[in-house]
């Protein structure tokens, strides 16, 4: 018994050291692009991004390349914005190399990304988990066609289950958050208003989940949703605590 003992004292060890190693990147003081302080930082690190507006390259299609990081802003959302409009195409972030649960990106603006058929989503994520806190998606849209399934202009996921929490969905074309049969999402305490889903079946709205929404799914809406579905079929905006199946 006693080298057992010794594999899990030495791998507690190993968790202290790596956790006594993260560090802070700061944005722009240290590193001129986000891409640049992920590309230098270590897994288990913070890249902190200071208030202003991050646009092109080395500032969109930004690539953790699997490693577990948080990238969080300063002062918030209102203060720190992701701004797309002049890379056409551009995701803000792309996580598709296997980023785990304690990935985070948090206190951020996601604003004008116009996304591309097969390449949905200010954040697309891929076979990938994390958390998205505190961020605020508006003014994005997909170039997609209509369809029975609604690609997401904000989120899109694909085989991935990650934690949307305190987020907030304004003014998307092209359904805010959209998964794929095999993705499970948790949506927590996230306002969605005034999005549109172009739709050839008449639903879709905020949120269109085609299975795995978690029960304890909570959207925090105003009393006469605004998310609005146009197409033929009933016309509705996403409920508090509406499942789809």
């Amino acid at each position: 018994m006693r080298p057992a003992y010794i594999a899990v004292a030495a791998a507690i060890v190993g968790v202290a050291v790596s956790q006594g190693r993260a560090a802070d990147l700061h944005v722009p003081s240290t590193f001129t692009t986000i891409q640049a302080a992920i590309d230098a930082a270590a897994p288990g690190d913070r890249v902190l991004i200071a208030d202003g507006v991050y646009a092109g390259p080395g500032n969109v299609d930004l690539d953790l390349a699997g490693k577990t990081l948080v990238i969080e802003s300063v002062n918030g959302p209102a203060a720190c914005i992701l701004d797309g409009s002049s890379t056409p195409g551009a995701n803000a972030f792309d996580l598709d190399s296997g980023e785990g649960p304690s990935t985070r990106i948090e206190g951020l603006t996601m604003q004008g990304f116009r996304t591309t058929a097969g390449d949905e989503g200010a954040i697309r994520v891929v076979g990938s988990a994390g958390q998205i806190k505190r961020c605020v998606f508006t003014d994005c849209a997909t170039s997609a066609a209509p369809a029975a399934t609604p690609p997401g202009s904000a989120i899109k996921l694909i085989d991935s289950s990650p934690v949307v929490r305190e987020c907030t969905f304004t003014f998307n074309e092209g359904s805010a958050l959209h998964t794929d049969a095999d993705s499970v999402v948790y949506v927590i305490d996230s306002v969605f208003e005034d999005n549109v889903a172009r739709v050839t079946d008449g639903r879709g709205g905020g949120r269109r989940a085609q299975r795995g929404v978690h029960p304890d799914v909570r959207l925090v809406l105003p009393p006469q949703p605004r998310d609005r579905v146009v197409g033929p079929g009933p016309r509705r905006g996403v409920r508090p605590y509406e499942r789809f199946a």
